[in-house]
Formats: C-alpha cells, sequence, structure tokens
C-alpha cells in the first residue's frame, strides 16, 4: 500500500527480495530509497540504523493514507456484502471508513508504531503512522473532513456504476488481497491483487483499485503481471489471455480502465519484470544486508524528490558519515 497492490521477488538465496512496480521506479530515481527501505529496513534486528528505517519505512502522507483506507474497506466490508450476496450500501461503507479513520489517527498520535511490543498483527487495521504525527503536526479539521469527503466520493462512484456492480454481484468466488506465486527467471514472483473473482460468463476478472489523480499513470505493467499470477499460480485451470479481464478502477478519476491483454503483451510484460529483477539484484546483490554497500549507491535524481522521503534524516547522516557532503546536499535541497 501501497503502495498498497503490489508484486514482490522472493530470491531463490537466504534473504527475500522485494520485487514491484513501484520498487523498480523507486531504484531507477534513488537507489538509496530502495536499499534503505528494502534491505536496511528491519523490524526485528537489534542494529539501530536498521530499526530506524524501519519505522521510517512506515511513514505515510496524508495522500497515501487515504488509498489504504480505501483499499482497507474495500478488501473487508465491501467485499463481505458482495459474498453475502448484499449489495453494500454507501452508508455501510463510509460509516466503515469513519470508524477505521479514528482509530488509525488514535494509533498515529500516540505514536505506537514505534513501541517493540506492538506488532501489526497485533494492532490490526488500527495500524499507521502518518508522517505528519512525526513531525510533531497534526490533521486539521478542513483536511480531516477532506479525507472522509474523499473516500464517500470514491465509494459513491464504484457503487454507480451499475455494468460494473451487476457483473461483480453475478460473480463467484471473490478473492480481496489475494497472494498468487509464480515462477520467473528461476525466481519466486508474488503477487498480491486487489480483487479477483469469476464472472457468469466464465471469464476471471481482476480489479484494482487506484486513487492516482495522475492521468497519465500507466499501471498496464502492473495488472498483466497480475494476470501473469493467475495463469501461473495453478488455482484456476485453462486460463489464457482470452480467459482474462484486467479493470483498473480509479475512484478519484470516476473512470473503469479496461486493460487489454494479449500473448504478446504478456510476453512484453515478463521482459519487463525480468529486467527489474536484474536491476534489482545489480543493485543489491541477494538482499542480505551484509553484503550491501550503501555507500555506493546514488542519492536522488531531483532534490524534490527528497523533501517527501521519509528517510532523507538517515540518508544525509549515512553520507556525512561516507565522506560525500556534496550529495547530503542533494537531499538537504541545497543544490538545486
Amino acid at each position: 500500500m501501497i503502495e498498497v497492490a503490489q508484486a514482490a521477488l522472493t530470491g531463490t538465496a537466504d534473504r527475500t527480495h522485494a520485487w514491484s512496480i513501484s520498487l523498480h521506479k523507486t531504484m531507477r530515481s534513488c537507489q538509496r530509497r530502495a536499499a534503505f527501505s528494502y534491505v536496511v529496513a528491519s523490524p526485528v534486528a537489534k542494529d539501530d540504523l536498521r530499526r530506524r528505517a524501519y519505522l521510517a519505512k512506515q511513514l505515510q502522507e496524508v495522500s497515501n493514507w487515504q488509498g489504504h483506507l480505501v483499499h482497507d474497506v474495500m478488501a473487508n466490508e465491501f467485499i463481505a456484502q458482495i459474498r453475502a450476496n448484499r449489495r453494500p450500501s454507501l452508508a455501510q461503507l463510509v460509516d466503515a471508513a469513519d470508524r477505521l479513520i479514528d482509530a488509525q489517527l488514535a494509533f498515529s498520535r500516540a505514536h505506537r508504531f514505534r513501541s517493540r511490543q506492538v506488532t501489526k498483527t497485533e494492532a490490526g487495521r488500527a495500524y499507521c503512522a502518518l508522517a505528519l504525527h512525526e513531525r510533531g503536526e497534526d490533521l486539521d479539521a478542513e483536511a480531516l473532513a477532506k479525507t472522509r469527503v474523499t473516500l464517500r466520493e470514491a465509494f459513491a462512484f464504484i457503487l454507480g456504476e451499475a455494468d460494473f456492480m451487476r457483473c461483480l454481484r453475478a460473480g463467484r468466488n471473490h478473492q480481496a488481497e489475494v497472494t498468487l506465486w509464480f515462477l520467473l527467471g528461476g525466481s519466486n514472483v508474488r503477487a498480491t491483487i486487489d480483487l479477483i473473482f469469476s464472472g457468469q460468463d466464465g471469464l476471471l476478472y481482476i480489479v484494482d483499485w487506484k486513487l492516482a489523480r495522475s492521468l497519465t499513470s500507466d499501471y498496464s505493467h502492473q495488472l498483466r503481471l497480475y494476470a501473469l499470477a493467475a495463469m501461473h499460480s495453478g488455482r484456476w485451470s485453462n486460463v489464457d489471455p482470452a480467459s482474462i479481464r484486467l479493470m483498473e478502477a480509479n475512484l478519484l478519476q470516476r473512470r473503469i480502465i479496461h486493460h487489454s491483454l494479449t500473448a504478446e503483451q504478456l510476453t512484453a510484460t515478463e521482459d519487463y519484470a525480468y529486467r527489474g529483477i536484474v536491476e534489482l539484484r545489480e543493485l543489491m546483490g541477494r538482499g542480505r544486508y551484509e553484503d550491501l554497500h550503501l555507500d555506493e549507491l546514488d542519492v536522488a535524481t531531483t532534490p524534490k524528490m527528497c523533501s517527501y522521503c521519509s528517510f532523507s534524516d538517515i540518508c544525509i547522516e549515512t553520507l556525512m558519515a561516507a565522506g560525500r557532503a556534496e550529495d547530503a546536499k542533494v537531499v538537504q535541497g541545497l543544490l538545486l
């Protein structure tokens, strides 16, 4: 959450690699951020740097938090009603979102995520770490009201999509946040899909919830990667490109995008994913912290990226310790 829908690579060696579309982009824009997030960060390591990186990784801005809230409600209350053969009501979804907002704000304000005694499993859906609380700020009444309105509008949009809702309710075997595995280039790939179900027409539907405001964002590789997972996971028999429908439901742009899927496109997606895996291995080896050469990794391509990065303080400290003062200035925004 995600970003929250993700696809991750698990290496065949003794350490888990994490590879996703978002990580692929992060690696190309800032190698150090990728390393801090996927190799350095550890919830159990005694090393102070690794613990700090883990805590920083949990932090999210309000815009990302809104997306996680929508995914949570859609994966729980929304799908629960669909499975029970009932039409979800706007009031139900809004009420669930309001309660979740209150619980997560309380958790984040208390900085409970910093406690070693509080795990994500124990905290459950209340788990949340907002960057603004770490900065000593809080969500003002206007921003909070805007968040509630944003979620209400997102739910209202999808409930008002008659064709989509009809297809969804006529389907069966609805699975939300389902994790699938398949083999690619000698490595196990894990894909976590927002929603997948069998349609009344015998087709397999893959749905990805989005709250992106940018009209230029392209999520086709991500959805086609999910199709690869569905085809090769072994859960469904006789699944080919012609029997899969890919749907990107962008709840803020108020549109549902149907992505095409052909054998040629799947081959291109496999190539794209494999290149990302190779790049990741070249950058971080097998993902072992002990083998990571953090001092050799590049900083972000633009200082602006650093202003939104939760690892910036740690990045500056480690750059200074490595004698890379000029690169530290980039992170601090002093070199524009």
